[in-house]
């Protein structure tokens, strides 16, 4: 799989007005503030053991849990609604746009395949130190975590 399909595609396609006219979003001129943006809310769960990294390897351990968390429905696919819902404080507009950057055979729903190579992918981009790891610091986690209200 080419590192840079993904965003290439995502870049190409709004370029050329093929998803639903819509314009690259601000947050999207660049490939890995668009992985890190794709990754954030999934940070957590990925790293189950809490130690402030996420390794690609450990997709495959934690990606159910982030996977069958969005599918409510059970169907073992990921509707643009589901997929909508499972993530908090969403910007539908910026959702709608990956998830049809990640469904790569345009039916309308994410396999679980489409969903895992996407997240692989995207843990790759925004590995700045290309270490194999993404760090919290890497994931920008610090702009994601909201500050606990006292």
């Amino acid at each position: 799989m080419n590192k840079l399909s993904f965003f290439s595609t995502l870049l190409t396609l709004c370029a050329c007005g093929s998803l639903e006219e819509q314009q690259t979003p601000q947050h999207f001129q660049d490939e890995r503030a668009a992985a890190v943006h794709f990754l954030q809310p999934m940070f957590d769960t990925l790293d189950c053991e809490g130690v402030g990294i996420v390794e690609s390897g450990e997709v495959d351990e934690h990606f159910y849990g982030v996977f069958g968390f969005a599918d409510v429905d059970n169907s073992r696919s990921l509707s643009k609604q589901e997929y909508i819902k499972s993530i908090h404080n969403a910007d539908p507009g910026l959702e709608s746009f990956i998830f049809a950057s990640i469904d790569k055979n345009g039916d309308g729903m994410l396999s679980p395949l489409e969903f895992r190579n996407h997240v692989i992918m995207a843990i790759d981009i925004a590995d700045t130190n290309r270490n194999g790891e993404l760090t919290e610091t890497e994931a920008e986690m610090q702009n994601w975590r909201k500050p606990i209200q006292k």
